[in-house]
């Protein structure tokens, strides 16, 4: 049985059992010098000023992309949404689930997974057509209250 924070070929365990990346050093992948915090999640490029620019908008919905390393499929998802947000206006948020049991128990068939606001919205691909709409609900919910 995996223990918590254990991979199933039993490396990448960590004390707290996250926050490691597949090459173990604290790094992202690409090693530009960003390192994950707890739950394996990466700082995106631009988010912190996009997220500081929001005051225009009432609701800028988070956007989850769950990923993993050597997934060709995510990094077409990450390229999908790297566009999109060039003309729509969301937070970007990265979690790569190798190593964490259960992120990997809860994704690992199913990635890429993004996520509107919490709500699962595409896996496998993200078409963007459809991805315009359901941001467009998630600011609509959100201006009108939830409702």
């Amino acid at each position: 049985m995996l223990q918590r924070g254990q991979t199933p070929s039993g490396r990448g365990q960590t004390p707290s059992g996250r926050g490691q990346t597949p090459s173990g050093r604290g790094q992202t992948p690409a090693g530009r010098g960003q390192t994950p915090n707890e739950r394996g999640q990466t700082p995106v490029a631009g988010a912190a000023t996009a997220r500081a620019d929001s005051g225009d908008c009432p609701h800028r919905p988070e956007v989850t992309l769950f990923h993993a390393a050597g997934c060709h499929l995510c990094e077409r998802a990450r390229a999908q949404l790297a566009e999109l947000r060039e003309e729509l206006a969301f937070d970007l948020r990265e979690v790569d689930v190798t190593g964490d049991y259960e992120l990997e128990a809860r994704y690992r068939e199913l990635l890429p997974v993004v996520e509107i606001d919490g709500e699962r919205a595409f896996v496998y691909y993200v078409q963007p057509d459809g991805f315009r709409r359901r941001l467009g609900r998630a600011q609509s919910r959100a201006d009108t209250g939830g409702s």
